[in-house]
């Protein structure tokens, strides 16, 4: 599991999770998101067996240091 900030006293929401071992990744920041389907509603399992609903799906743009 990796976020974009080292910051403890950043918000939750303002925290973007990747799992490095799966193929999607989840946002709190639908506007962090191009083209953001808010019809594509699925339920996500998380690693500890619960599940949650996703409010939609969008695409995002990662830029590198280098």
């Amino acid at each position: 599991m990796a976020t974009t900030s080292d910051k403890e006293s950043e918000a939750i929401s303002d925290t973007w999770y990747l799992e490095t071992g799966c193929s999607n990744h989840m946002t709190g920041k639908n506007e962090w998101l191009s083209e953001f389907d808010e019809s594509n509603k699925t339920n996500v399992r998380l690693a500890d067996s619960r599940s949650m609903k996703a409010q939609g799906m969008g695409n995002v743009t990662i830029q590198s240091k280098d």
